[in-house]
């Protein structure tokens, strides 16, 4: 049963992130109105955008409009329908596969990660964040997956009128939704998503995901990155671009593509002291008065070398490692 389940998320998931932009445009129309309808509201306009930065900023520049947000009661009562309709055994291992689906956890990950991008451009304008719908794929894919499954595997069980009415409207495109009491500000799904093989946002040489009005995110690794250090080759990427970033992650990242050796090498490191794979290293920066000092060690979980930035009194590894666990003592345990 597992293994179906994983096939029907698996098919809502891809229709969220993979299918491109294409929108029914009609059928959106056509399920925005009736989700305002089965609320008693009459929708004024309908707004189809495409990307949900574009959605944001736009619901900035509407001003009264948009002070109060409509919340659809459609899904709550599709829910308690199906909880009355389906309650059984094979119900409860349907929502225990949902919840440890690796497929869904990874790709609301993904929803989390995109809205938490728009919320720090938002901020870095001086704009406000209005909290998205919950009637969109994002929100509502694993349990459109759930319920779409149950429909089908349990006999005693058909499609209520309305669960196929909200099917047909998320299928028609919605990525993100935003509704207020005369407004509906819809999102087109991205132009491209692309997933390392551990389902997180990655890839060298372009944007991990797009949309179609060109708003682009640079991923390597699930690690937000810049598009110099996404898009440039490793062979031309200036190693020392990691001497400017403060993001630990993100220098692992830069560590990674351009290779710890050749990093090194390219910026003049120097071991000064070795212990048990631990290397400390300083780097010769012409016009620098203090030589920047760093500890390359291996991550065994990965398998990629981790370089982390040790004030430049420190002169030997065990003395690096006594600080990274805050002046104790040098302890393997302790660490862990």
């Amino acid at each position: 049963m597992e293994e179906k389940i994983e096939k029907v998320i698996g098919s809502w998931g891809h229709e969220t992130f993979f299918s491109g932009s294409f929108i029914s445009e009609d059928d959106l129309r056509e399920g925005v109105s009736w989700l305002y309808s089965s609320a008693n509201k009459k929708i004024k306009e309908i707004i189809i955008l495409d990307s949900p930065l574009e959605c944001q900023t736009r619901v900035n520049m509407l001003g009264s409009s948009a002070s109060w947000p409509l919340e659809c009661k459609t899904w709550e009562r599709i829910e308690a329908n199906m909880w009355e309709l389906a309650w059984s055994d094979l119900w409860r291992r349907a929502v225990t596969a949902l919840k440890t689906s690796d497929q869904s956890l990874q790709l609301s990950a993904l929803g989390v990660l995109i809205t938490r991008q728009v919320q720090e451009i938002l901020r870095y304008r001086g704009m406000r964040f209005y909290t998205f719908s919950e009637d969109n794929l994002i929100s509502r894919f694993g349990k459109a997956g759930l319920f779409e499954f149950l429909s089908a595997y349990i006999l005693a069980i058909r499609k209520t009128v309305e669960l196929k009415r909200y099917l047909r409207f998320l299928k028609a495109g919605s990525f993100l939704s935003l509704f207020f009491e005369n407004i509906a500000v819809l999102c087109r799904r991205p132009e491209h998503t692309n997933l390392n093989s551990r389902g997180k946002l990655h890839c060298d040489g372009e944007a991990a995901i797009e949309w179609r009005d060109g708003w682009k995110l640079f991923y390597l690794n699930g690690v937000l990155v810049s598009e110099e250090v996404a898009v440039t080759p490793a062979a031309s990427l200036n190693p020392a671009v990691i001497l400017k970033e403060g993001n630990a992650e993100v220098r692992r990242e830069i560590v990674r593509k351009i290779g710890v050796e050749r990093l090194l090498q390219k910026l003049g490191g120097k071991v000064v002291d070795s212990w048990k794979g631990y290397e400390l290293i300083t780097l010769d920066i012409p016009g620098m008065g203090i030589k920047p000092t760093y500890q390359k060690m291996r991550n065994p979980s990965i398998g990629t070398y981790h370089v982390e930035g040790i004030p430049p009194r420190i002169t030997t590894c065990r003395e690096a490692l006594s600080w990274r666990v805050s002046g104790l003592k040098w302890n393997p345990k302790q660490l862990t």
